[in-house]
């Protein structure tokens, strides 16, 4: 309770850096940040704490300078394994304009060492030293090299988090350009057709990655159900799409990724009503897509992206079964849920919803905070997810989303964390099996 205090004192007088020139700033992130930043490329959780210790400041410059510089050190392994095998890196694949696509040639080179990905869980650290045993002689540059791209998009990711920035932001930029090049290589390894497709909505020009089933042989094609993934306050498609070429589970609908209203690359805040009408236009767009059957649509959500799925499933009833993991509802948007929360994710919550003051935020967070009479009146099944020890926000929150949708199932998993972070691997499977087995019924 007294680091808790500490932690708001600091928050309400934005001195946590100061502090923080002496700690290091993984005093002053979430508890789960560790676990969550490893999850993205598998660095390790020892070193990426040492790391964390060695950071002195969330100041724009220094944080985004410090992570890219180990962001540069990974990329440039990774141009040297391309310069062995007779391939160059083309700095127009990262023009912010328009980026140049990379030559068959490098990725199919990548594509070879893709498995080390594919058949790396979530949460465990990726090292090409542990599939040496296995990697043929002539294949291990390029299990090195996408270890490198990885781990260099992983870097950037840190570096752009938690976005709202100028020198983050373009740390996030690069960051998903160095990913498209590691998604093209990696999907068509696992039998997955990638399709990015941006949908124009309140003004804003909204991304989304499509992940499909490549067609069979022989086989008819059918329309399947399309389910849309949504993630949280400071999260982004790199991080999501991440996950889910690691989770290792064949891909037998349409599964479509975006980015929360109000973070990263969207121009205005989110507020409720804004962001509802962005996921129902993202849900006709995926309705028109030849591939989805418009009957068969879900949504998983992932922290306050499962606020959104759960406010989605309340609005649009389009929607046929919903998953949400660790998602803030009544109990975390009170003004008292802040206590103890660090100032980069209070600072956040600000910039994403637009929040001048403190009056400005709780306004916006009763907004976002679908009532009780509400939630009863949820029609699809629901699956809710959390750690039973959320340090983040309030797992009651889930537990009540369980006892108040009529038609819903919880999974509380023990000794762990927001979004049951401990056990990634094994809640992405139990969604996606269980939200198509929903929308198939």
């Amino acid at each position: 309770m007294l680091f808790e205090a500490l932690v708001t004192l600091l928050a309400t007088t934005r001195s946590t850096s100061l502090v923080a020139q002496w700690t290091g700033v993984r005093k002053f992130l979430p508890l789960l940040s560790v676990k969550r930043f490893n999850a993205v490329a598998g660095f390790g959780e020892e070193l990426l704490s040492r790391q964390m210790d060695g950071c002195k400041s969330f100041e724009d410059t220094y944080w985004a300078n410090y992570w890219t510089k180990f962001a540069t050190e990974q990329l440039e392994c990774f141009k040297e394994e391309l310069n062995k095998a007779g391939l160059q890196f083309n700095q127009a694949w990262l023009d912010e304009n328009a980026p140049l696509a990379p030559s068959p040639e490098v990725l199919l080179f990548l594509g070879k060492g893709a498995s080390l990905i594919t058949q790396t869980p979530p949460g465990m650290t990726v090292n090409v030293g542990r599939m040496s045993a296995v990697v043929a002689a002539e294949d291990q540059g390029s299990f090195a090299a996408v270890e490198a791209l990885l781990k260099s998009v992983g870097y950037f990711f840190i570096a752009a988090w938690p976005g709202q920035t100028p020198m983050r932001d373009r740390a996030y930029r690069t960051c998903e350009r160095l990913f498209d090049i590691l998604l093209d290589a990696t999907a068509p390894t696992i039998d997955v057709i990638v399709e990015r497709h941006t949908v124009q909505t309140n003004g804003e020009d909204v991304k989304l990655y499509a992940l499909l089933p490549a067609p069979k042989s022989g086989v008819t094609a059918v329309k399947l159900p399309g389910i849309l993934i949504s993630n949280g306050l400071e999260g982004t498609n790199v991080e999501t799409l991440s996950s889910a070429l690691r989770s290792q589970s064949s891909i037998s609908s349409c599964f479509f990724f975006m980015e929360m209203p109000g973070t990263y690359a969207y121009k205005k805040p989110m507020r409720k009503a804004t962001s509802e009408s962005i996921y129902s236009d993202v849900f006709t767009y995926l309705q028109s897509h030849p591939s989805v059957d418009a009957s068969r649509l879900g949504m998983i959500g992932i922290s306050f992206g499962g606020n959104c799925a759960t406010r989605m499933a309340i609005a649009d009833k389009r929607i046929k079964a919903v998953v949400a993991s660790g998602a803030p509802l009544g109990r975390s948007l009170k003004p008292t849920a802040s206590f103890g929360m660090p100032e980069i994710v209070v600072t956040a919550f600000h910039q994403v919803l637009g929040a001048n003051s403190v009056r400005d935020l709780k306004a916006a967070l009763q907004d976002l905070s679908p009532k009780r009479r509400d939630i009863e009146g949820i029609h699809c099944p629901v699956l809710a997810i959390n750690g039973d020890n959320d340090t983040l926000v309030s797992t009651q929150d889930t537990v009540d989303l369980a006892a108040w949708a009529p038609h819903s199932e919880l999974y509380i998993y023990p000794n762990d964390d927001h979004c049951a972070m401990g056990h990634l691997h094994k809640w992405l499977d139990l969604s996606r099996t269980w939200i198509q087995d929903k929308l198939e019924g």
